[in-house]
């Protein structure tokens, strides 16, 4: 697992040091396909994730897939709700969760840089997103995600999907920090 500072925020040492890391994490692992997979949500730091791998890309040539994984997610009603039955609204279908994920996936890559978003390959899926994003990676020669930074106990409880991957992801794995995390360490 390599944890990256943003590029997009880095100075140009930084940004060649990550990338000079990583070639050397994918060199090791018998990487190198031209494929780059970036899990991407609604958090700040997959953006930042989004644009590191539009940085790589563009230094390396390779190829970017970015992935968002979608679940319908069960409804629950406590309370007098339960027993009127108010409170309940119609569940979300498949298609309304398919769409909304694409939506996020067109912002996300809307708001790259002028002129890369053609770089950029984009598949909505259902699922588990660690699970989403491992298979996603399986010919990929880097796996590239936010990193919330909650730390080990806070993603053991929950269950982070960057921890999840990181187990699990058959390549090397990128953790791009929240932006502004980064900007209150640096203060």
């Amino acid at each position: 697992m390599i944890t990256a500072g943003s590029p997009v925020q880095a100075d140009t040492a930084q940004a060649d040091t990550a990338q000079a890391v990583t070639a050397q994490a994918v060199t090791a692992q018998g990487g190198g396909q031209g494929l780059v997979v970036v899990g991407v949500d609604d958090a700040p730091q997959a953006q930042a994730a989004l644009a590191w791998a539009v940085v790589y890309a563009q230094r390396t040539g390779a190829r970017i897939h970015a992935v968002t994984a979608w679940s319908a997610t069960p409804q629950l009603v406590a309370g007098p709700e339960l027993v009127t039955g108010g409170g309940m609204s119609d569940p979300l279908t498949d298609q309304h969760l398919q769409v909304a994920a694409e939506e996020r996936l067109s912002m996300a890559i809307a708001a790259l840089p002028l002129g890369t978003a053609e770089l950029v390959e984009r598949s909505a899926l259902p699922g588990d997103p660690a699970t989403v994003l491992v298979e996603a990676a399986r010919d990929a020669e880097l796996l590239v995600l936010g990193n919330a930074g909650r730390g080990a106990l806070a993603s053991a409880v929950t269950g982070s999907v960057a921890a999840r991957c990181a187990h699990h992801a058959p390549c090397p794995v990128v953790l791009v920090p929240d932006p502004a995390r980064c900007a209150r360490d640096e203060e």
